[in-house]
């Protein structure tokens, strides 16, 4: 008798979460889940370059994505610093009322959110660390007092921000 085509499995869940910024091209790291099989290959804030060998990094977010989500079998390549390497900034956090946390180092382009993340620390209050957007600049409750080299403020970061001072700025999408 004639064997029916049996359809393949569906492939184990990465655990990853991927994000993009304000123009919504291009994919980088957010978070890795503890027991993905990913966890020792990549890190937050690794940004995807190419996938099966071809550059992803001017395509539209959603569209890698689905190919993420569709591909039996895929081949991932990021760009990450170098563990080896020294940091090429580094960011200091103070905590109000306890003064200077420490200084830590980071990958130039990374979020301050994904540095305080990084570090044990959290950018929300109250109920709202447990009700962010884990980083996708939905739902502004990650607001931080911030000056130095950081990238500018968006219009979209703009109109969130409206009603705060001057040093104010979304974390997820404040990059040093």
């Amino acid at each position: 008798p004639p064997k029916t085509p049996q359809p393949f499995p569906p492939p184990p869940p990465l655990g990853v979460t991927w994000s993009t910024d304000l123009s919504f091209t291009g994919c980088y790291v957010s978070s890795v889940d503890a027991n993905s099989p990913l966890l020792n290959s990549l890190k937050a804030g690794h940004t995807l370059k190419e996938i099966d060998g071809r550059d992803v990094t001017a395509e539209r977010f959603d569209d890698i994505c689905e190919e993420i989500r569709g591909a039996k079998s895929i081949t991932l390549t990021t760009v990450a610093m170098p563990a080896s390497a020294p940091p090429d900034c580094s960011v200091e956090i103070w905590k109000c009322g306890s003064g200077l946390v420490g200084v830590v180092g980071c990958e130039p382009g990374a979020t301050l959110r994904d540095v305080l993340v990084r570090e044990g620390l959290s950018p929300y209050r109250s109920v709202a660390r447990l009700t962010n957007c884990s980083g996708r600049q939905l739902c502004g409750t990650c607001i931080v007092e911030a000056d130095g080299d950081i990238s500018r403020k968006s219009v979209d970061e703009e109109s969130t921000l409206r009603e705060n001072g001057e040093g104010y700025r979304l974390a997820c999408v404040s990059e040093v």
